[in-house]
């Protein structure tokens, strides 16, 4: 740590007067913080307005995104591979397609989206699945065993098992 001097003190003094920019009084006292000259500048009896150092600020420049738009063949190739692919239960994911597109993972998933909601000219058709075919005697079933239900609504609404149907009775009649 640094030790206030005479010298020091007078420099503080004379840049702050001038009101010199912050990053000026920094170079010209190497090893003192901000923090550390603003509390030497109130220790020494001046008013805060004096310390009124003008900040320098950057303008801050962004790169401009070159974004290059998407082919029909990169399209047709996202959703080819975002179909079910033979021999796995899933397709593949937006990483791997980003890899053989050049495309960040982002990317591609953002196009999926616009693809798959009818925003882009050949819009992705999903194919409707129709609901699973389930027997008539299941239905009846189920039916039956709701018609037939002799629980209270405790026992409907905490899940016992219906007369006869409990793991006891179960062994009992076994």
């Amino acid at each position: 740590m640094t030790e206030w001097t005479a010298a020091h003190e007078a420099t503080l003094e004379r840049l702050c007067k001038a009101k010199a920019p912050t990053q000026e009084i920094l170079d010209a006292l190497p090893g003192f913080t901000r923090p550390g000259i603003i509390g030497k500048w109130n220790r020494m009896g001046f008013r805060r307005r004096e310390f009124q150092c003008q900040r320098v600020y950057k303008p801050v420049t962004r790169k401009k995104r070159h974004c290059r738009g998407w082919t029909k063949e990169e399209v047709d190739l996202l959703v080819s591979m975002r179909q079910m692919q033979p021999g796995t239960d899933r397709p593949c994911a937006f990483h791997e397609i980003g890899k053989r597109l050049n495309r960040s993972c982002t990317t591609v998933r953002a196009k999926w989206i616009q693809i798959s909601r009818g925003h882009e000219p050949r819009a992705l058709m999903f194919p409707v699945e129709r609901p699973a075919h389930i027997p008539q005697s299941v239905i009846t079933e189920r039916d039956h065993a709701y018609d037939n239900d002799a629980r209270d609504h405790t026992a409907i609404t905490f899940g016992d098992p219906r007369p006869g149907r409990s793991a006891l009775d179960r062994r009992a009649s076994a």
